[in-house]
């Protein structure tokens, strides 16, 4: 298999798929839109044909040890990322060696957090299958959440993963030492691992064991392994002695060993040497050479380029390269790619790239580059040119540009002498100041971290040489100076100072009500409130909030029991009156504007109803697709509501069934489902499509009965006879024979205003029907709509 990573540019994509020339494509859902058009077979795994096939695994007899397993693409330094192939005989070695060396049996739980384009994905994956274990899958970008990591080890008891240094030591700077106890093996490799960061881990998973592991893709993922051992602890971390079946040679320039204590380039020999790189006979040709000191014909050895010695006890010490790649936060980086990338951007007449250590422990790429005559380089430009064509690993943080390179007496070029880069190397957007407290306080956490003098409120976090270690950081450092809860996630949707701080704020207002989230807090008319629909979240309320002019403040309300914790409200009054206090918190007196999507609008119904009754004035009630009456319309669903509403215990499994289309209940869902495995189920509901990825069990138990506790108090209310205008935007792409959805049963016609939106139930609220439900809503709120009953858009005309 080759893994394509999604992240990747598509140029970088697309080159990968013509190289390796796959005989099909895997893709899920949305992923194929990235790789254009193709010339092999296309597999959607989201697709429901898979459910026919056969669930053994098909009998392959011309299969031998020495077909290829995988290739994987490293950076190159011609410009393009070169493909290794690897054999089945090298991994399965890797393989049977670690289920030894480090007894993983039955009871054992593998934590898989590597993206899979990294070989250490491999043995992550293969390593607990072949041995027994369980495997547990992080969700995507997990590897870089300290704090979602130490929340999975503990929850699913893991008790062996990997990590690369620099991500050790985030996990051991931000998270409590002593906790993951379950924890009996954590491995280290990727980057050299220091002698001090390895004191810290010891110190922090007390009960664990320590290893630090090293080998190329070019070899089965790893060649030597080392366990720490306090008691023989001499100041250097070792990368250990060679594993089964595979030999290490320390040679000098003419290709000879050198004696205990000398320098050598490494070179590897055994069974783990690689086929070679794809469709690259002379780079394969001078890095895979002929193994002189192995008995077995045709014998092999990798020249890695890296430099290390023999120690006195049999195991051998890093040294470092004596090339130009580079090891930067566990990716393997060519910089002669990144300089070949460089020099074919417009204005650049040389280019040199170089990794230097900014301050201890964080380390960068910087680009040094002269200019064509009469050409003005921007770093922004180059940033944004390089995008196209590299990963974001791979783009340096700096562009320092010189009027000549330094040289040594030889002519060569001195690259001691290039200088470090000042603030105007990086990508800045032309200052402004920040602006309010939050703003300044950002501004102090970047300059920190990214050891800025200056940061403005437009400048971009990774622009101007944040990555994503730093980024974790930043986001540990959020939480605890505003005691607000801040995601990964949010740093790469708003990068910019003015940006985050809005999205902190939004955060910050929820401790002022806590259902209340503030989506835009500016304007001089009246707000209006929008509320949850039937699963308690307010997202569609972020979508329609950009339909609807700025001078109309806008808040929302999630419900309450989705945080650990929580106590559900469990009757539509009950939640009304509680969002109630949010309103007059935000606005003491009338009139009112709310409105509410599905579900959502009963509760705003609701709201108004109390209001109403404490004197106030309710200016526009909004109801987008909600229907009079859930109890008709549960009943007429499978499995109805009527047992839920005389049986107080919650069952997850049902649940989450419910939650399913009656087609997808069948087949392996229908199977998990009877053998009472949640977890699986919920693992194979989000592989398939069904529900979000990265929805831990926990936070997915109390999501269903979030749904459930909020579906029964819907289907227990009854809608009172209200003395108020009541605009319903009914969707039509439903076919309804009653346009009014029942309403139009309880009240007057002269009181209810139906106004038809083009789209579907789900659909009203997405791109692009959500266009034409904000118009609508702004001509409702603002008293511009027709008087008229019904009102069809201009198209359907």
């Amino acid at each position: 298999y080759v893994p394509l990573d999604p992240g990747y540019p598509s140029e970088r994509l697309r080159y990968m798929l013509e190289d390796s020339a796959p005989v099909a494509v895997l893709v899920q859902g949305e992923t194929r839109t990235l790789l254009g058009e193709l010339a092999v077979p296309t597999l959607d795994l989201q697709a429901g044909d898979w459910e026919v096939e056969a669930e053994h695994n098909p009998a392959v007899p011309a299969i031998t040890p020495q077909h290829l397993a995988y290739v994987i693409y490293t950076s190159g330094s011609t410009g393009k990322p070169k493909g290794v192939a690897n054999q089945h005989d090298g991994v399965v070695n890797r393989l049977w060696w670690a289920k030894s060396e480090y007894r993983i049996g039955a009871d054992d739980r593998v934590l898989q957090k590597t993206p899979f384009g990294f070989d250490v994905s491999v043995w992550e994956i293969f390593l607990p299958l072949l041995a027994g274990a369980q495997l547990v899958m992080a969700r995507p970008g997990g590897h870089q959440d300290p704090h979602y990591l130490m929340e999975v080890i503990e929850r699913r008891s893991i008790s062996m993963l990997h990590f690369v240094p620099s991500m050790l030591q985030a996990f051991v700077n931000q998270t409590p030492a002593g906790r993951c106890s379950t924890l009996k093996r954590v491995l280290c490799s990727g980057e050299a691992l220091p002698h001090a960061l390895l004191l810290q881990g010891q110190a922090h998973f007390p009960k664990s064991e320590l290893h630090n592991l090293y080998g190329p893709t070019e070899a089965a993922i790893d060649v030597t392994a080392w366990h720490y051992v306090a008691e023989q602890d001499i100041g250097i971390v070792p990368i250990g002695r060679p594993i089964a079946n595979t030999q290490i040679y320390l040679l000098d320039a003419h290709g000879q060993p050198v004696p205990i204590g000398v320098s050598g380039e490494i070179h590897i020999g055994g069974i783990g040497v690689a086929r070679g790189y794809l469709n690259r006979p002379e780079l394969t040709a001078e890095r895979f050479l002929d193994d002189p000191f192995s008995a077995e014909p045709a014998a092999r050895m990798y020249r890695s380029g890296d430099l290390g010695r023999w120690l006195a006890d049999g195991n051998i010490e890093y040294l470092g390269r004596n090339d130009d790649q580079v090891k930067l936060r566990g990716y393997r980086i060519e910089l002669g790619e990144i300089e070949s990338q460089l020099a074919g951007c417009p204005g650049v007449r040389e280019a040199v790239v170089l990794a230097r250590e900014h301050r201890p422990g964080d380390k960068r790429l910087v680009a040094y580059l002269t200019a064509q005559e009469g050409a003005v380089l921007s770093a922004t430009q180059l940033r944004e040119q390089l995008s196209q064509g590299l990963a974001e690993y791979m783009i340096p943080s700096a562009f320092v540009t010189l009027a000549r390179f330094p040289l040594t007496p030889n002519g060569k070029l001195d690259r001691r002498a290039l200088p470090a880069p000042e603030d105007d190397a990086y990508a800045s957007r032309g200052y402004e100041a920040p602006v309010g407290e939050i703003e300044h306080a950002l501004a102090e956490i970047w300059q920190a971290l990214l050891g800025l003098e200056r940061v403005g409120r437009h400048d971009h976090f990774f622009e101007l040489g944040g990555h994503s270690l730093l980024a974790v950081q930043l986001v540990s450092c959020l939480r605890q100076r505003f005691e607000v809860e801040v995601a990964l996630g949010d740093l790469f949707m708003h990068p910019t100072i003015c940006e985050l701080a809005a999205s902190c704020h939004s955060g910050l207002s929820k401790a002022l009500h806590p259902n209340l989230t503030t989506i835009r807090k500016e304007g001089a008319q009246h707000p209006l409130f929008l509320i949850h629909e039937g699963s308690g979240d307010i997202g569609y309320a972020q979508q329609l909030a950009k339909q609807i002019p700025s001078d109309i403040p806008v808040y929302g309300f999630s419900a309450s029991g989705l945080q650990s914790g929580e106590e559900h409200l469990t009757t539509i009054e009950a939640m009304a009156s509680r969002y109630i206090e949010g309103i007059r918190h935000i606005q003491p007196q009338g009139p009112y504007r709310v409105a509410g999507w599905s579900a959502g609008g009963t509760i705003a119904y609701e709201i108004a109803h109390q209001l109403i009754g404490a004197g106030a004035t309710v200016e526009f009630l909004g109801l987008v697709d909600t229907t009079s009456d859930y109890r008709h319309l549960f009943d007429a669903q499978e499995g109805g509501y009527a047992h839920l509403d005389e049986r107080p215990d919650f069952d997850e499994i049902e649940a989450l069934l419910r939650l399913l289309p009656p087609d997808v209940r069948q087949g392996p869902v229908r199977h998990l489902a009877a053998a009472r495995d949640f977890e699986a189920l919920l693992a194979y509901t989000q592989v398939q499509g069904l529900l979000p990825e990265g929805i831990e069990s926990d936070l997915a138990k109390r999501y269903l009965a979030l749904i459930r506790s909020i579906g029964l108090a819907l289907y227990r209310y009854m809608p009172p006879a209200l003395p108020v205008r009541v605009t319903l935007f009914s969707a039509m792409g439903e076919n309804r024979s009653d346009i009014s959805i029942g309403w139009e049963a309880l009240m007057p016609k002269e009181q209810l205003q139906v106004i038809s939106i083009m789209g579907t139930h789900h659909s009203i609220v997405k791109e692009p029907d959500i266009r034409e439900l904000g118009r609508a809503i702004l001509e409702a709120v603002t008293n511009k709509g027709r008087a008229s009953q019904t009102r069809l858009p201009l198209e359907t005309v």
